[in-house]
């Protein structure tokens, strides 16, 4: 079982690793397709302005998938225990997610799935962090 002190240190870690691969794809290989006008997306300077709010999302994501993990592996799981659970919860997530966004927000389904990719990444990357 991992400790209270150990969880948070790697829960931060694989929050700035997380972010730095959410940066890598949105603001650099993937920055044209944000120079897009969508009706649903914020004027950019309020975007700008609220990025600290999506990096607050995404500790709480990486907090969830850390929680989660540490529960439900008690000791250190084999790699295809870890490559399992990475590909369940990434997957459930992110179907949830690009449904649910769909559902209410007019934002092209291409946008809307490349998001929800780099999310898949991400959690992909925060598992791997926990397990390490």
């Amino acid at each position: 079982m991992i400790n209270q002190r150990r969880f948070w240190s790697t829960a931060f870690i694989a929050w700035i690793v997380f972010i730095g691969i959410d940066f890598f794809f949105h603001a650099s290989l993937l920055e044209s397709l944000w120079q897009d006008e969508i009706f649903a997306i914020k004027p950019k300077m309020e975007f700008f302005l609220l990025i600290p709010i999506g990096y607050l999302s995404f500790l709480l994501l990486t907090v969830l998938v850390g929680y989660s993990f540490t529960k439900i592996f008690q000791s250190k799981p084999s790699r295809n225990k870890v490559l399992g659970f990475a590909l369940i919860f990434g997957l459930l997530y992110t179907t949830s997610n690009l449904l649910g966004v769909f559902s209410y927000v007019n934002i092209p389904l291409k946008h809307l799935i490349i998001m929800n990719v780099i999310y898949f990444i991400e959690i992909l990357a925060v598992v791997f962090i926990f397990y390490i």
